[in-house]
């Protein structure tokens, strides 16, 4: 597991990237964003923009009351 960014984390296995957070209002509960091979020794920005899009879009989702995304 490592640290991207500020509440960005991401779950690591050799190339294998798959970006996450912890779930602000339930306890034990991550949201993955999506998968990626990582190609370089630094994640890519795009990847990380891609991240944080996915969880803004989520959280939209949620305070509209739709919670099956």
């Amino acid at each position: 597991m490592g640290n991207l960014e500020e509440g960005l984390f991401e779950f690591k296995s050799f190339q294998l990237r798959m970006p996450f957070a912890y779930a602000e209002t339930e306890r034990g509960v991550i949201y993955v964003t999506h998968g990626f091979r990582k190609k370089k020794n630094r994640t890519p920005k795009e990847e990380i923009q891609r991240a944080r899009r996915i969880l803004q879009e989520y959280e939209a989702t949620l305070k509209r009351g739709n919670k099956n995304g």
